[in-house]
């Protein structure tokens, strides 16, 4: 398995290349390194395309030029929602940032470093902030705090699944099938090319198979 994992990356960062604006909340972390804004950015790409997300955070941002969680909580739902409609789900995604500012502004003292300082530990107590799932803290804790751990999205999921990665299709699964076939310097890579492999040929609706770099590598029920 770690073989196989290993060249199927190999393989990926030979064709593809990694754009910043492709990914929101990884350009906002490696152009912020502010895991406040990292977290609303990823917020914002939940349940939407990428390009979606970027309309959103730059309308949120022409508002809010610094979004800190005491600014973000004095927010109304129904401005925050205008803001970021082109996303989708604007009035959940309203709420959420505002619910995860009070929570970032009277739990932590507005200081979100002060969990992510913990190391990996911080995984269950960044789960306690509305809005925020595995996927969200394991960005933080990869992009932001440099932790060993893989978030898993939905590309993540179908390819690692379809490839044979992992036998479930569940998160934690594919997480620890992924992580214990890399090496922890291989992870962050192995998030965003596995994103693109997703995007670009393992379609959810008529993946492009025959085009794929590593259909020799694919499990062979979906060969």
């Amino acid at each position: 398995m770690f073989s196989k994992v290993s060249e199927v990356i190999r393989i990926l960062e030979r064709i593809f290349k990694i754009d910043l604006n492709e990914f929101l909340a990884y350009k906002v972390a490696v152009e912020t390194g502010d895991p406040f804004e990292t977290l609303i950015a990823t917020i914002l790409t939940q349940n939407t395309s990428e390009r979606n997300a970027f309309r959103a955070y730059f309308n949120l941002k022409k508002c809010y030029p610094t979004l800190r969680p005491e600014i973000l909580s004095k927010a109304s739902i129904s401005e925050l929602s205008k803001l970021i409609s082109a996303g989708g789900l604007g009035n959940v995604k309203a709420k959420r940032i505002i619910e995860a500012s009070n929570y970032v502004l009277k739990k932590l003292n507005g200081d979100l470093w002060s969990l992510l300082k913990l190391g990996i530990k911080a995984r269950n107590e960044l789960m306690k902030i509305p809005g925020v799932g595995p996927k969200t803290a394991d960005i933080l804790l990869l992009m932001i705090a440099k932790e060993s751990t893989i978030p898993v999205d939905t590309h993540v999921m179908r390819v690692a699944f379809r490839l044979g990665i992992s036998r479930k299709k569940e998160y934690e699964a594919i997480r620890k099938a992924l992580m214990s076939s890399l090496n922890p310097e291989e992870y962050l890579k192995a998030h965003l090319y596995l994103i693109l492999l997703g995007r670009r040929f393992c379609l959810a609706r008529k993946p492009r198979c025959s085009e794929c770099p590593v259909k020799h590598l694919c499990a062979k029920r979906f060969r």
